[in-house]
């Protein structure tokens, strides 16, 4: 649904034509890191859902039945990265199964990440003048375990 909504901006700013005043980009920190600790590992096993459908059809008439859902493995593990903000890594592919599978609860550990800002430039001057950077979000890149000495 975001990505719809990017391409929906994107095009109004096209079919907007050459009369712009701003211009609106998503900008990327250098790569940052702090240390964190692992405040949550779990693992939910693949399954399967009976999942009940309705169906209309052109005359009118109501077909109730149903269907198999599968659900795939799923791994996740949390990163505390201070009070305010934690580092989320959900999913299913081979990306979250290797940090699930590197990483326990409670291991310390530096987190590699970038902020991802909303900037907006003012096209009216001579030349493009940054107005107003928001920060958005962050980007997780990597958790690395930080050995003990």
């Amino acid at each position: 649904m975001k990505k719809l909504l990017n391409y929906i901006y994107a095009g109004s700013l096209l079919l907007a034509g050459c009369d712009r005043t701003t211009e609106v980009t998503t900008e990327l920190s250098d790569l940052l890191n702090e240390n964190s600790i692992v405040v949550e590992h779990k693992y939910t096993p693949a399954y399967t859902l009976l999942v009940p459908t309705i169906n209309f059809d052109l005359e009118g008439d109501v077909t109730i039945g149903t269907k198999i859902e599968s659900i795939p493995d799923n791994y996740k593990v949390s990163f505390s990265k201070g009070e305010d903000h934690i580092f989320v890594q959900e999913g299913s592919n081979a990306k979250y199964k290797d940090l699930y599978e590197r990483l326990n609860e409670g291991d310390k550990v530096k987190v590699y990440f970038r902020k991802v800002y909303r900037a907006t430039y003012d096209l009216t001057k001579a030349e493009k003048q940054l107005s107003k950077k928001e920060l958005k979000d962050y980007e997780f890149i990597d958790a690395k375990k930080v050995e003990h000495n």
